[in-house]
């Protein structure tokens, strides 16, 4: 017993600490990262879920109120500005909700229909022919594709076979005059 209580204890050296801190500071510097990019991730998807509820309230006013609107994307570094422009004579508590500007972040660039833009303007319109028709695609960490199922752009009948859409399906208005 006694040889015990007498046996010196070791010091912890210099080197061995700085190997522990390290150790401890790589780890904490890979979960700093991982965090890092968990927030990105669900700012990005925030701002999908953000533009997917503007588009489908748009879509609803439109056919709610046989109206038309002109919505813009303008891309401005790693955002997008979303802006409507709808007639005045929608209730004011919609105008008001749809007129304003809505900011997405986390985005890097949009293209639609294949081409990178900078700026889109899409026109939903209740008789179908200037309703947009196409595909959306956002990118920033990941991507993320939106369609609109009635083109105004395309104006044949077939399409390529890489097209989401149905070679069957023509530009005809909902509504005939």
């Amino acid at each position: 017993m006694r040889s015990m209580s007498n046996k010196k204890k070791r010091p912890v050296t210099l080197i061995e600490l700085l190997i522990v801190i390290s150790v401890i500071s790589l780890a904490l510097s890979y979960v700093g990262i991982e965090i890092r990019k968990g927030l990105l991730e669900e700012q990005f998807s925030a701002s999908l879920s953000c533009l997917q509820s503007k588009l489908s309230l748009v879509q609803q006013i439109v056919y709610a109120y046989d109206t038309h609107i002109t919505l813009t994307l303008i891309q401005h570094d790693e955002n997008i500005s979303v802006h409507c422009d709808a007639p005045a004579q929608l209730p004011s508590h919609l105008y008001k909700i749809i007129t304003r500007p809505t900011y997405l972040k986390q985005i890097d660039a949009f293209h639609f229909n294949g081409q990178p833009k900078q700026t889109l303007s899409l026109t939903l319109n209740p008789l179908g022919g200037a309703y947009p028709e196409g595909i959306l695609e956002i990118k920033g960490i990941r991507s993320q594709t939106i369609y609109f199922p009635y083109i105004k752009q395309m104006s044949t009948k077939e399409r390529n076979d890489a097209s989401p859409y149905p070679k069957e399906v023509e530009k005809t208005p909902l509504l005939t005059a």
